[in-house]
């Protein structure tokens, strides 16, 4: 998953801009009936790029290109 729940933020995900990582608190919608879709209300703008996997293993600051894995 993309969102990453935070104890002291809540939930967001990790932006890429500048190929430095932040972490971007957003709303989260009802899950989807699959309950595997989030929806996202509001933190993020087109075109913004996000962190899709390996969330909880990224760091405020930490470089990165985009297409980048994270193991």
């Amino acid at each position: 998953t993309a969102v990453y729940q935070s104890e002291s933020e809540g939930s967001g995900v990790w932006l890429i801009r500048d190929h430095k990582l932040s972490f971007q608190p957003v709303t989260l919608g009802k899950p989807a009936d699959d309950n595997k879709t989030v929806y996202i209300l509001s933190g993020l703008a087109p075109g913004d790029c996000i962190a899709a996997a390996g969330v909880n293993k990224l760091y405020e600051g930490e470089s990165i290109a985009e297409g980048d894995e994270v193991s």
